[in-house]
This record gives structure tokens, C-alpha cells and sequence, in this order.
């Protein structure tokens, strides 16, 4: 598909995402422990995150614009939440604080043994958006709509959106059935999903001739773009031209906390330069396979040299990474 809007005012953003951030502690150990077991951490970092938060990240660090509606809590990670943003380059103007709640949080156990991660999480349900709350004038701000979920202040927002030629992604990896994604594909222009939500969808693995079919069944659906990450088997596709898969980029993986989260934002910078949907995907995955380098789901995304470089001749040059993650260590965004 094409880039091209149905609207042509100016936009203040290049992409507006619609979600509730979180903030992460991020611990590396070098294996899960047993029950009542004690083990030492091996590195430590606490970074915001969120799906849509942290590919917003790899949206303007890549050189796009980003704004950010949702809501946070009035405590401390709020404001940390807040002024990580304002440092990144992010719009956080559009955040509704809730007085007398938490904002949301995550403990992620970063494991070396197995190179995954396990999530432990704390949300308060009353950070949940109503329809009544979301100014549909901000999602007319940006040229993108960047989601994850299909609750009903989102669809509002996603439908709003197509009648406005604003054009809209979703990352689908926080859907968990059937009936929260087949009723409302067909208003998203770029549906990129992992293999444990393909498998939820169609309750078998992600191989085989069967995956190829599916992933042209849904983009019949959308018109679109339908995309399937799968780790260190790369990722597959459909868009109007048929059916594509693409390798992973080889790294020696430090963490693989919010690769999908980078892939989604890195997707939408390669779209705002003009890439088409297979470009777009090869240069989200090599975002996506560079942030795996460094803990954490932000301090490793890379800048547009970095990114090129590595992309080019499979160079990681750590620069930005530890710049970024001694802002982390410094807790300036808790100040």
C-alpha cells in the first residue's frame, strides 16, 4: 500500500500514540531462580515502558515527531514518565493524571540461560481511558495513529482516524482472543503481530504453508499490511503485492525486553521516509535486533547512523547505547 493521506493539512506530529505508559524495572540475572532460592542480580536499570510508549522512543529517535495520549497515575513513576518523555522528544501534553492512583508498572527478569524475559506487572485499572475522554481533534494532530489494544476508547479512536486519512498501526501482542481482533481488523492499515498471538488466533504454530495462507487471508481483510514476528526466525508478511518473509539480523542478545515495542516504532520511521511495507520491515528489524544488544527496553535503540551502519555491515557501535543508559543510571527523570 501507499503512503499517500486523504487529508493534506499540515500536521504537528508525525505519529500519535494512544496508550497508558509504564515504567520498568529491568534486572538481568543468569538464570531464573527456584522457589525460595536467593541469587544475585547481575545488572539493574529502570527505563519507561509500554508498548506503544517505547516504540514512540524508536520513532523519534529514528527522526519522526510522536505525541502520546493516555493516562498515568499522580505518583512518582507519573512524573518520571513525564519528564523521560519531554527528554526524547515525545509530546507528553495529552497524558491524563489520575489523582489518587499508581502509575502502571512492570518488574522484567531478564534471564541469560534462556535469553528471554518474564514479565511481572501492576496496573490500576482505573487508568483505564473512557470513550468521553479522548479529544478525537489531537489523533487529527499526527499522520499516524500508533496502538495496542482494541478496548473502546481505542476503536473510537481507530475509526476516527480512518475517517480523518490518518493512517494507523497496531501492535497486537497485548491481545489475548479471537474476539479482540477479528471484528476491528479491517480499520488497521498496518497489523504487526508475534507468533504467540498468531498461534492464539489460529491455535497452531506459526510454519508452514498454513502461515503463509493466514497472513493473506487477514490482509484481504485490511487491505493492508499483515505482519508476523518470529524472533530469531525473522518475520513473515502480506501486503497488496502477496506474501513475504524476511530474515532476523544475527546479534549476541544482551535483552530482549521491548524488541517487538522497537520494531512497531521503527516501522512507522521508515514509513515517514518513504519506505515501502518490505523495506519498512527490514529496517524495523534491524532496530529491533540492535536494542537486543543493551538492557532495557530503550537505552539500545539506535540512532539513524547507528542504524544505517549495522543494517550495511552488521557494525553495533555502542555510543548512543551508553549515552543513553547513563541517563538511566543517573535517575534524572526521577528529579
Amino acid at each position: 500500500m501507499t503512503n499517500k493521506l486523504i487529508s493534506h493539512v499540515k500536521k504537528k506530529y508525525d505519529v500519535i500514540g494512544l496508550e497508558s505508559p509504564v515504567m520498568d524495572c529491568v534486572v538481568r540475572l543468569s538464570h531464573l531462580p527456584r522457589s525460595n532460592m536467593r541469587q544475585p542480580i547481575k545488572d539493574i536499570t529502570w527505563q519507561g515502558g509500554g508498548k506503544v510508549s517505547t516504540g514512540l522512543v524508536a520513532t523519534t529517535r529514528l527522526g519522526g515527531t510522536a505525541a502520546i495520549i493516555g493516562t498515568i497515575g499522580d505518583d512518582r513513576n507519573g512524573a518520571a514518565v513525564c519528564n523521560e518523555f519531554r527528554h526524547l522528544g515525545i509530546d507528553p501534553q495529552y497524558l491524563l493524571v489520575r489523582e489518587g492512583t499508581h502509575t502502571s508498572m512492570s518488574v522484567i527478569l531478564s534471564d541469560e540461560e534462556t535469553g528471554g524475559r518474564s514479565i511481572l506487572f501492576d496496573r490500576d485499572p482505573r487508568l483505564d481511558m473512557d470513550e468521553d475522554e479522548l479529544d478525537t481533534s489531537i489523533i487529527e494532530q499526527g499522520k499516524y495513529l500508533f496502538l495496542s489494544h482494541f478496548q473502546p476508547v481505542h476503536v473510537k479512536a481507530l475509526r476516527h482516524a480512518k475517517q480523518n486519512g490518518i493512517i494507523t498501526l497496531m501492535d497486537s501482542d497485548n491481545l489475548r482472543t479471537n474476539e479482540e481482533v477479528w471484528p476491528y481488523l479491517h480499520l488497521v492499515d498496518y497489523y504487526i503481530a508475534s507468533e504467540e498471538l498468531y498461534e492464539t488466533l489460529f491455535n497452531e504454530p506459526a510454519e508452514g504453508e498454513r502461515l503463509q495462507q493466514h497472513c493473506l487471508e487477514m490482509q484481504r481483510i485490511n487491505q493492508g499490511v499483515v505482519i508476523f514476528t518470529l524472533g530469531s526466525r525473522g518475520l513473515v508478511g502480506a501486503d497488496a503485492a502477496g506474501y513475504f518473509t524476511l530474515p532476523a539480523f544475527p546479534v549476541e542478545v544482551v535483552d530482549t525486553t521491548g524488541a517487538g515495542d522497537v520494531f512497531h516504532g521503527a516501522y512507522l520511521a521508515a514509513l515517514l521516509k518513504g519506505a515501502d511495507a518490505r523495506s519498512a520491515a527490514r529496517y524495523a528489524s534491524g532496530a529491533a535486533a540492535f536494542k537486543c544488544t543493551c538492557l532495557g527496553g530503550r537505552a539500545g535503540i539506535p540512532d539513524e547512523a547507528a542504524l544505517t551502519q549495522f543494517i550495511k555491515n552488521g557494525t553495533i557501535d555502542q555510543t548512543g547505547p551508553k549515552r543513553h543508559m547513563a541517563y538511566y543510571r543517573s535517575e534524572k527523570m526521577f528529579q
